[in-house]
Parts: C-alpha cells; sequence; structure tokens
C-alpha cells in the first residue's frame, strides 16, 4: 500500500510541477506512534499486541482519520493510509489533514469485554498525540460506534473531562451524527449509479456485485438495490454467494446477523458462477474468496468497478496482488 501511496504521489508531483522539496515533505509522515497494547484476556492469559497512529500532515488542521483492527495491520499500511487521508481532505477543501491507526488484531477472536479492555489500552497509549485539536479519530475495519464510544471516555478520563469531540463515527446519544454509519455506502452507490447515467446504462438493467459485505458493502447493497440495480452477488471473508436472478438482501441479513457471514446462505446461495466455474466453499481463507471474486468480475466484463476502501493487500495465497475480503468494491 505505502509503495502505491508513494507512487501516486510522484506522478501527481510531477503533473502538477511541485519542488522536489515538496515532495519530500509530503512523502513523509509528521509522526509516527507505535504503542504496545497488553491485554488480559477473559481467561486470565496476557496477550500483547501492537498499535500504531500515524499523522502525514497537519498542515490544514487537526489530522483526521480511522482506527482499524484487523490481521496483519503494520506501520507501512498505516503511513499510507494516512496519507490518503491527507489527499481526501484536501481534495474536498476540507480543513484536516491525513491520518490513520490501527491494532493488528483480529477483533472476531475478541469477547465484547476484551474488545473494550484492548480499545481502551490502545487510547491510552495515543491519547498524548490525539485530541480534538491535534488528531480525531474515527471507525474504519474492525471498529465501530461502540469503539469510538469506549476511545471517547477512555480519552476523556486523561482530561478529566468528558470530550466529546476526540472522536467521530460515536453513537447518537455521545453526539454523534446522523446518518454518518451509512455515508460511505450512500456515497459509493451514488457515485455508481451516476457513472452508470454516464455510460447510458440504466440501473434496472444493471447487475452488481459486491465484494466485502460488511458495514458499508451491505447498505451499498441495499442503495443500489433501491434504484433498480440487480445484486446478484456479495462476497466476504468466508465465502461468496451468486443468484443470477438477484439476491434477497432482506434474506441474507437476517443470515449474516445469525451466522456472521453470507456464506452457506440457502437463500441465495447456487453452485455454479456466471463463468461457469464452482463458487468458493466458505472458507477461513480471505483471499480466497476475495480473488474469486475479483477474476470474476473482469471476466463478466463489468462496465464499472467502484472501490470504496484504500489500498491493496499481497494475495497469501495466490502470491499476487488482490483486494483485502472487506474492502467493497462495487461492480455494475
Amino acid at each position: 500500500a505505502l509503495d502505491d501511496a508513494r507512487t501516486q504521489l510522484a506522478e501527481a508531483v510531477t503533473a502538477l510541477g511541485y519542488p522536489d522539496g515538496l515532495h519530500r515533505i509530503l512523502g513523509a509522515a509528521r509522526r509516527e506512534t507505535t504503542v504496545s497494547v497488553p491485554l488480559v484476556r477473559d481467561n486470565g492469559d496476557v496477550e500483547v499486541f501492537t498499535g500504531y497512529r500515524v499523522q502525514h500532515s497537519i498542515a490544514r488542521g487537526p489530522a483526521k482519520g480511522g482506527i482499524r483492527y484487523s490481521v496483519g495491520v503494520d506501520l507501512d499500511e498505516v503511513r499510507a493510509l494516512a496519507m490518503w487521508m491527507t489527499w481526501k481532505c484536501a481534495l474536498l477543501d476540507i480543513p484536516y489533514g491525513g491520518a490513520k491507526g490501527g491494532v493488528d488484531v483480529d477483533p472476531l477472536t475478541l469477547s465484547t469485554a476484551e474488545l473494550e479492555r484492548l480499545t481502551r489500552t490502545y487510547t491510552q497509549g495515543i491519547a498524548p498525540v490525539i485530541g480534538p485539536d491535534n488528531d480525531i479519530p474515527a471507525p474504519d475495519i474492525g471498529t465501530d460506534e461502540q469503539t469510538m464510544a469506549w476511545m471517547m471516555d477512555a480519552y476523556s478520563a486523561t482530561r478529566g473531562r468528558s470530550v466529546p469531540g476526540s472522536v467521530t463515527g460515536k453513537p447518537l446519544d455521545l453526539g454523534g451524527s446522523l446518518g454518518r454509519r451509512t455515508s460511505t455506502s450512500r456515497g459509493v452507490a451514488h457515485i455508481a449509479l451516476l457513472a452508470l447515467k454516464r455510460l447510458g446504462i440504466e440501473s434496472v438493467s444493471a447487475t452488481a456485485a459486491i465484494q466485502g459485505y460488511g458495514k458499508v458493502g451491505a447498505d451499498a447493497a441495499d442503495y443500489l438495490a433501491d434504484a433498480g440495480v440487480r445484486v446478484i452477488a456479495v462476497s466476504d471473508r468466508f465465502g461468496a454467494v451468486y443468484n443470477s436472478a438477484g439476491l434477497d438482501l432482506r434474506n441474507l441479513r437476517v443470515h449474516v446477523a445469525e451466522h456472521g457471514t453470507v456464506a452457506a446462505c440457502a437463500l441465495a446461495l447456487l453452485s455454479r458462477a456466471p463463468t461457469g466455474r464452482p463458487l468458493p466453499r466458505p472458507t477461513t481463507s480471505s483471499s480466497r474468496a476475495a480473488s474469486w471474486l475479483s477474476r470474476t468480475s473482469s471476466q463478466t466484463q463489468a462496465a464499472w468497478l467502484c472501490r470504496t476502501s484504500n489500498g491493496f493487500r499481497h494475495n497469501r495465497v495466490t502470491g499476487g496482488p488482490c483486494l483485502r475480503w472487506n474492502e467493497d468494491w462495487t461492480i455494475a
């Protein structure tokens, strides 16, 4: 991801004619923090995880960016994501800089109590470098409104008062924003529909596949379906489901709520994909499901591909690049 970010920066600097000195400044993070995050598990065992917070730029205002809990998160990935946050804020003329954070952990392996303890310890570790005037975290992969509530409370405890502006993406009763949870999903659906219009494709005649049926992909699927698009395939880290007639998204949501995955949803799963190859069996290999849908999208000659998350990660199965399972793609 960091190589991609630096390549994009070099191309932009060349196109805009910026001097080498500015290129070097923009290519380096302003501040990088690595913290040890010890966790007492529910059974009394102690594990130690590694957390990061990178502030790429504060030239335009306080740094802004999400916190992700994901296996394999490292400093280079967080550096790249922080850099991309700088560009996004600047392009939209929002008075913030770019930041990102994360902990190398699989949140699905932790209980709710363990997640809270992990979050509070991580927040205490990065508390000296965050805050409403310095750096404002938000939810990302593996984190949500509850995570932000814990972060806000842990940060507030270090200041001796409630500091609701210390995070965004928190629950509404703690000062969160209406529509924030589904805003990314609305955005990707809006852009995808505008792209279809530009291509002269009627939404009612379009089909879509969603790679990463998570907090972004699930709502994006609903918004596309509301516009008449037929959502025929979705995937997550455990597998994928396909139905050429269109998935029953309401029943699919019920299945995911009960089982935690789209895999083996009898109401939607067919035995073969449009290319004639079998769909992947439910599996714990995230890259297999991601790789399958990536290859299928190209073989079905998708007219438009819209990405809602940042960066690529190496595919440990095929040896080539692939999308992370929870990076939601809409293919129309």
